[in-house]
């Protein structure tokens, strides 16, 4: 199975797990704010998750290889964007917060690595990527 096949796939279910959490989950007014911050967090992810996506898909439209360091961090990344949903089903919203930060992380590093790989600047999208992750991490760290 392809990379983009693979990756499509993964983030499927991962949004719809994401919204089985939404709907079904009732939780106490306290835990709202928490609640809307992880969610809002997890949007920043799927937009991310694309730009990573799309920029993998450039490296292999170019006849080229992802570098595996790049591929360790994404899926890495994946892997705590999937702690982050069971974290929600649990109404663990701060510690989900948390792991979505993390996986904004490694999803940055990931990016950074492709284009020092290609040695080419990074597209509008990239940057703004990168900008929200940024903003999001010091959001993170001032709602704590």
């Amino acid at each position: 199975m392809g990379l983009k096949r693979l990756t499509t796939l993964v983030f499927l279910i991962m949004i719809f797990s994401l919204s089985l959490v939404v709907s079904g989950a009732t939780v106490a007014q306290k835990d709202g704010n928490q609640r809307s911050k992880a969610e809002r967090f997890f949007s920043v992810l799927e937009s991310v998750n694309r730009t990573v996506v799309e920029t993998f898909e450039r490296f292999e439209a170019q006849g080229l290889s992802v570098p595996k360091e790049a591929e360790t961090k994404y899926y890495y990344g994946l892997s705590l964007a999937r702690e982050s949903i069971s974290l929600m089903k649990n109404g663990n919203f701060s510690e989900a917060s948390e792991k979505i930060v993390e996986a904004l992380k490694m999803f940055e590093d990931a990016l950074k690595m492709t284009h020092e790989a290609l040695q080419e600047q990074p597209t509008e999208a990239e940057l703004a990527a990168e900008k929200a992750i940024s903003l999001k991490a010091s959001i993170g760290r001032t709602c704590e």
